[in-house]
C-alpha cells in the first residue's frame, strides 16, 4: 500500500491517464489527416511504435523526477511534506479532465457528424444504391490523381488508371467496378464508406500518379471499407518505361488480388502479367485514342483512329490497337457519312489483324463477335463470347455482345443474366441499366423494364437513349399517346441523330399523321446518309401508303442492295411479289438472302424470328410446297412459344398468320382479338390490314374487320390526345407508370 500511495504522490497514475488520451487523440488524428496528405503508412506505424514505447518512459520520468515552481528536479531532492507535488497533481487532474473532454467531443462529431446515415440519399450522387454483393470480393480502383506539374499528362495518369482495371478484370475470382462507375468519383469528397456503399464494394483503391521528367512516382493505397482499415499503402518511383509501367501495373494487381484473398490460376497471372507492347509512344498513342473514342462526335472518332493507327505503325504488333481501330471504324457509321458495309468491312481487317496476333485476346474475341452479329452471323458469334467471357469474366464488350445475341438465338431469358452482370460490375453507368432494361423488354417484363430505364435517367437525366427506350417500350404497349413525348424528348436531346427521327416518324405513321411521318423520314435520310436499313424501309413503307408503290419499290431496293444478308426488305417485296401475283419471283427472293431456310432440317436460330420463317411459309404453300411449309410453321410455332406477344423480340401477330395460313379462321380471329385486347399495335398496323398476304384468307371475315376498327377507334382516340396537348407542355416523367397500370398484359 505504501508503494501505491508513492505512486499517487509522484503523479505516476495521472500521467499515465494524460498519456493514453493523448495519445490516442495523436493516432486517431493521424489515421484521419495522413491520408488525405498522402503521408506513407510507415510513418503512421511509426507514430504509433513511438507513442507505444513512450508510455513506460513517461511513467518513468513521473516517478524520478517532479515538477516544482523552481523548476523539474528529482523527486529525491524533494520534501514529501511539500506542497508542489500537489500542485502539479491539480494541473494533471485538469490536463486529464480537458483531455477526456476533446476526446469525447472527437468520438461525438465522428459518430454522428462526420459518418453519413446510410439511409439518407446522397446529395452528390442522385443514384440509387447498390447491394453489397458476397458473390465474390468486390473492388472499386478510384481514379488516380494527376500529381504532375501539367495538366497534359492527366491522360498518362488515365491510362494507368485504365491499365490496373484491365489487369484486374482478369481475374476471375473479383468483382472490379468499371470505370465508368469509378469516374463519378473523381475529386469526390464524399467518405469512402459512403463510396464503397453507392458501388456495392468492400474495398477501395485510391492513388496517384506524378510525372516529372524521365520519373514516375505511383502511389497506391488499399482501404477495406468494412471498417476502413488500411490493408496496405505502397509507393513506387521508377524510371519511366514500357517495362516498369507494365510491371507496376502487375505488382498492384497481385498485391490487390493478395489482399482480396482472391487466388489466382495458372493462366490469370500469365495473363496479368502479359506486356502487350514494348513501346512507350505506341501505348501512350493508344490511350489517346481511348480517350477520344469515348467521345461524341465524327471529329473525336477520326482522331481516334488516326492515334490507334499511328500507335500501330509505332509497333504493328499492338493487337489492342488494332482492336481499338475496329472499334472506332465500327462506331463511326453512326457518326459520320460512311456506309455500314464499308465500316464492318474495316473493322473487320483490323480484328482479324489483332486476332492473328493474339488469339486469345478478349478484347479481339468480343470484337469479332460484335462484328458477326453485325452481319446476323449469330450462331457463328457465340463461340468467340464464350472464349472471351472465360479468359475475362469481367469483360464489358464480351457480356454486352453475349446480352445482345441471346434474343437473336431465342434464348431471350438468359439474356438478363449478362445484363445483371454488367450493372453489378458498372452501377452507375446508365448504359448498363439501358442495356439491362432491353433484356428484360425482350422478355416481356415491362415494368421492370421501364422501372430500370427510369433508374438510368436518375444517373444521367441527359441520356437521350434512355428516354428513346421509355418511348420504344411504351409504345409497344400500344400507347403511342404516351410514347410520342419521350420519342420527342430523345430527339431534342440526341440533336442530329437518325435514330431518333425513325422511331418518331414510325410513331407518327401508326397515328396516321402521314406529313409528319413524312417530314421525319426525310430528315433521318438526310441524317443517315442513307447508308442505314431502318429509314430507308420506313421511307418505303410511307410511299406504299400514300400510293407511290414505284417510290416504294425503288427504295425496298435500295435497302437491300445496301442490307444484302437482312431479311427485312426481302420479306416486303416477297409480298408485293405475292400480290401481284408472281410466287417463282418472291420464291427467289427469299432462297437468295436466305438459303439456310430451304435445308432439310432448317434452324431458326440463324434467321432474325419467326417473323421471317411464316413469311416464306406462305410463299411455298402458294408454290405447292406444302410439307416444307408445314415444317417452318411448325418451327415458328416451336419459337413462339419462348417469347412473349409484345416488344422487340415479341412474335407480335404471327399466330394469326400461322393460323392463317393453315385456313384455321377461327384460331386465326380468336389471336388476332387476343393481340388486340394485349395492346398489339403495331406501326404497320395500316399494312397487316390491307396488305399482309399471310391475311388473305381471313380479310374479308366480319370479326378481322371488326376488330381493326377497335384499333382504329383506339389510334384516333391517341391521336386526339396528342393534338390537345397544351403548348409547350412538357415530358410527365411519370407517364411510364400509367402504362403499365393500363396494361392488360401478363408479364412472362
Amino acid at each position: 500500500m505504501r508503494f501505491v500511495s508513492e505512486l499517487k504522490r509522484r503523479n505516476v497514475f495521472r500521467v499515465g491517464i494524460a498519456y493514453v488520451l493523448a495519445a490516442w487523440l495523436l493516432v486517431q488524428i493521424g489515421e484521419a489527416l495522413f491520408p488525405a496528405f498522402n503521408v506513407p503508412d510507415s510513418i503512421f506505424r511509426g507514430m504509433v511504435i513511438v507513442l507505444f514505447l513512450g508510455f513506460p518512459v513517461a511513467l518513468l520520468v513521473s516517478w524520478i523526477y517532479d515538477i516544482t515552481p523552481e523548476g523539474i528536479r528529482r523527486d529525491s531532492e524533494t520534501d514529501p511534506a511539500d506542497s508542489s507535488s500537489r500542485q502539479t497533481g491539480r494541473k494533471l487532474d485538469f490536463a486529464v479532465i480537458g483531455l477526456l473532454a476533446v476526446a469525447v467531443a472527437y468520438f461525438a462529431v465522428d459518430k454522428f457528424v462526420l459518418q453519413t446515415p446510410e439511409q439518407e440519399p446522397v446529395a452528390e450522387q442522385a443514384i440509387p444504391e447498390q447491394p453489397l454483393t458476397g458473390e465474390r470480393p468486390s473492388v472499386a480502383v478510384l481514379p488516380f490523381q494527376n500529381r504532375s506539374a501539367l495538366e497534359e499528362d492527366a491522360y498518362f495518369v488515365d491510362g494507368i488508371h485504365d491499365d490496373i482495371l484491365t489487369q484486374l478484370s482478369k481475374i476471375g475470382a473479383l468483382t472490379v467496378i468499371a470505370r465508368t462507375s469509378v469516374e463519378q468519383f473523381r475529386d469526390t469528397q464524399l467518405p469512402v464508406r459512403e463510396i464503397a456503399r453507392l458501388l456495392g464494394v468492400s474495398a477501395i483503391i485510391e492513388g496517384g500518379v506524378q510525372r516529372a521528367g524521365d520519373r514516375v512516382r505511383i502511389n497506391v493505397q488499399f482501404i477495406d471499407t468494412t471498417n476502413e482499415g488500411h490493408f496496405w499503402a505502397e509507393t513506387y518511383d521508377r524510371e519511366i518505361n514500357i517495362e516498369n509501367i507494365f510491371a507496376i501495373q502487375t505488382e498492384v494487381a497481385n498485391a490487390i488480388a493478395s489482399a482480396m484473398k482472391a487466388t489466382l490460376t495458372v493462366e490469370e497471372a500469365a495473363r496479368v502479367s502479359t506486356v502487350p507492347t514494348q513501346n512507350l509512344e505506341a501505348w501512350e498513342a493508344y490511350q489517346l485514342g481511348r480517350h477520344q473514342l469515348g467521345r461524341p462526335t465524327a471529329e473525336d472518332n477520326a482522331e481516334a483512329q488516326q492515334l490507334f493507327s499511328h500507335a500501330i505503325d509505332l509497333d504493328p504488333g499492338f493487337a489492342l490497337a488494332h482492336v481499338g481501330l475496329a472499334r472506332a471504324r465500327l462506331s463511326q457509321q453512326s457518326l459520320a457519312d460512311v456506309s455500314r458495309e464499308s465500316a464492318l468491312a474495316g473493322a473487320t481487317a483490323a480484328t482479324e489483324k489483332a486476332l492473328s496476333l493474339d488469339p486469345d485476346l478478349p478484347e479481339g474475341l468480343a470484337m469479332f463477335a460484335q462484328l458477326l452479329i453485325e452481319r446476323h452471323e449469330y450462331a457463328a458469334a457465340e463461340p468467340f463470347l464464350i472464349r472471351a467471357l472465360e479468359l475475362n469474366p469481367n469483360s464489358a464488350p464480351a457480356l454486352q455482345g453475349y446480352a445482345q445475341l441471346l434474343p437473336s438465338l431465342g434464348r431471350n431469358e438468359e439474356a438478363v443474366a449478362p445484363g445483371e452482370r454488367l450493372v453489378q460490375l458498372d452501377p452507375l453507368d446508365a448504359s448498363n441499366h439501358q442495356n439491362l432494361g432491353v433484356s428484360l423488354f425482350a422478355v416481356g417484363r415491362f415494368s421492370d423494364a421501364l422501372a430500370r430505364m427510369d433508374r438510368a435517367l436518375e444517373i444521367d437525366q441527359l441520356d437521350w437513349f434512355s428516354y428513346h427506350e421509355m418511348g420504344h417500350i411504351i409504345e409497344a404497349l400500344g400507347r403511342y399517346d404516351l410514347a410520342v413525348p419521350w420519342y420527342e424528348r430523345a430527339l431534342d436531346l440526341g440533336g442530329d441523330v437518325w435514330f431518333n427521327m425513325v422511331s418518331l416518324g414510325s410513331a407518327q405513321l401508326a397515328l396516321g399523321n402521314y406529313a409528319e411521318g413524312e417530314r421525319l423520314t426525310s430528315e433521318a435520310l438526310r441524317a443517315s446518309g442513307r447508308n442505314q436499313l431502318q429509314p430507308l424501309m420506313l421511307t418505303a413503307i410511307l410511299r406504299y401508303y400514300l400510293g407511290d408503290e414505284e417510290g416504294a419499290l425503288a427504295l425496298l431496293a435500295e435497302a437491300q442492295g445496301f442490307d444484302s444478308s437482312g431479311p427485312v426488305a426481302t420479306v416486303i417485296l416477297a409480298d408485293i411479289d405475292l400480290i401481284k401475283g408472281d410466287v417463282r419471283k418472291a420464291r427467289e427472293r427469299y432462297e437468295k438472302v436466305m438459303p439456310e431456310l430451304f435445308v432439310d432440317e432448317p434452324v431458326l436460330a440463324d434467321v432474325d424470328c419467326s417473323c421471317t420463317s411464316v413469311p416464306l411459309a406462305g410463299v411455298l404453300w402458294r408454290n405447292g410446297e406444302f410439307d416444307r411449309a408445314e415444317h417452318l410453321l411448325q418451327l415458328s410455332e416451336t419459337w413462339n412459344s419462348k417469347l412473349p406477344r409484345l416488344g422487340p423480340y415479341g412474335y407480335g401477330m404471327n399466330d394469326v398468320e400461322i393460323h392463317a395460313l393453315r385456313g384455321n379462321s377461327v384460331k386465326a380471329l380468336n389471336a388476332l382479338r387476343g393481340a388486340e385486347q394485349a395492346g398489339w399495335r403495331s406501326p404497320f398496323w395500316r399494312y397487316q390490314r390491307d396488305l399482309n398476304p399471310s391475311l388473305d384468307s381471313i380479310r374479308n371475315e366480319a370479326e378481322f374487320k371488326a376488330i381493326f376498327a377497335d384499333i382504329e377507334q383506339d389510334i384516333d382516340r391517341q391521336r386526339a390526345a396528342l393534338a390537345a396537348r397544351p403548348e409547350g407542355s412538357t415530358l410527365d416523367l411519370d407517364s411510364w407508370q400509367i402504362a403499365i397500370q393500363e396494361a392488360s398484359i401478363a408479364e412472362r
